[in-house]
């Protein structure tokens, strides 16, 4: 029963290291290129674009830790349920 703990629990890390990851990887280029073509349609990209696209970024990553945890936790939910069975 223990291994089968430890097992669900690498599984669970990893899957929630995939989930942010493919957010990260998914989310960050498109919204730095949102805030790019937006620049270049006005002519110019300053400074305070740079800390616009900067802040989305900030923003997708703590998105994405979320979106890890929620995996995390309803895997580990999932198998608590499991094991009780």
């Amino acid at each position: 029963m223990l291994g089968d703990r430890d097992h669900t629990q690498r599984v669970a890390r990893r899957m929630g290291l995939a989930a942010f990851a493919l957010t990260l990887l998914i989310l960050s280029p498109l919204a730095y290129g949102l805030v790019r073509a937006g620049s270049y349609r006005l002519g110019q990209f300053n400074l305070s674009d740079m800390i616009l696209a900067g802040f989305i970024v900030v923003f997708t990553a703590v998105a994405a830790a979320f979106a890890a945890s929620i995996a995390v936790h309803l895997l580990g939910r999932e198998a608590r349920a499991r094991r009780r069975r």
